[in-house]
């Protein structure tokens, strides 16, 4: 299975962080500039891995099914909550 297009840009974030690193030892006096940059570049590759789970940054993801199933997967991330679980539940029951 080939690797997610996710962890590709996951990768070419850190990538291009560290080839920042590297610079800044070449030369200090860009450390402003260059930390800012690796740092927004990260910052924007973890944002898009998040805000599309399409991606697979993260790991496997379904996105989409067979709409004639007629069914929806919801997906706790820190596990069910005794209170609030129960309430989304039945709200969608």
């Amino acid at each position: 299975m080939p690797p997610a297009p996710g962890r590709f840009l996951l990768g070419g974030a850190l990538g291009l962080a560290a080839l920042a690193d590297f610079a800044l030892l070449a030369a200090p006096s860009l450390a402003p500039t260059l930390g800012g940059l690796g740092a927004l570049g990260l910052a924007a590759a973890v944002a898009a891995g998040s805000a599309a789970p399409g991606l697979q940054t993260w790991g496997p993801a379904l996105c989409r099914g067979d709409p004639a199933r007629g069914a929806v997967a919801l997906s706790f991330d820190d596990g069910p909550h005794p209170e609030h679980t129960p309430r989304v539940l039945a709200a969608l029951a």
